[in-house]
């Protein structure tokens, strides 16, 4: 380790070559990127030939390189576009279908909604307010009925009549 430390370039090739498996299994484990480990590896050989004058013995050489390693691979992971994103293939690009509106699509849809706005307009408000109560609101056939003084089956008969209507005010856009 002395020797190494001075320079001794042979001395620090042994430890390297001592210390190469367990340090290709670190940073195989951190990185899971198999294709890079002898790039992070190579790299922390370098850091730590360049470094070796700093290595003061306070701790195994392994763990020293170990340490070494360690920001390494923080930098490789913190840098790297393939761990910050999920990069898919064309493939997988060719499965997914477009969901978006086309704008004939989107027209339609505004002109349906403004003949429907329209149509609503049209009812008495309470026939307004019943059918919108139940199918927008989602409040129960109990609590509309009950709200305008009327029986369960009375209030279904009402609803059943302006859907009806609405129908056939919105024929021409179904």
């Amino acid at each position: 380790m002395k020797a190494a430390a001075l320079g001794d370039s042979d001395a620090l090739e042994v430890l390297f070559i001592q210390n190469r498996e367990k340090l290709i299994r670190f940073v195989q484990s951190k990185t899971g990127a198999q294709d890079e480990v002898e790039d992070l590896v190579q790299e922390t050989f370098i850091q730590a030939q360049l470094s070796i004058h700093k290595f003061q013995g306070n701790s195994k050489f392994s763990t020293w390189l170990i340490g070494i390693s360690y920001n390494i691979i923080r930098n490789y992971l913190s840098r790297s576009v393939h761990k910050k994103y999920d990069f898919v293939g064309g493939e997988y690009l060719d499965q997914i279908q477009d969901t978006r509106k086309t704008p004939e699509q989107e027209n339609k849809a505004k002109e349906l909604m403004t003949s429907l706005n329209d149509a609503l307009a049209n009812l008495p408000s309470d026939s307004k307010d019943m059918i919108l109560s139940i199918s927008v609101d989602g409040q129960t056939y109990e609590e509309v009925a009950q709200r305008h003084g009327c029986s369960v089956s009375a209030l279904k008969s009402r609803i059943f009549r302006v859907r009806q209507a609405l129908r056939q005010q919105m024929q021409d856009h179904l």
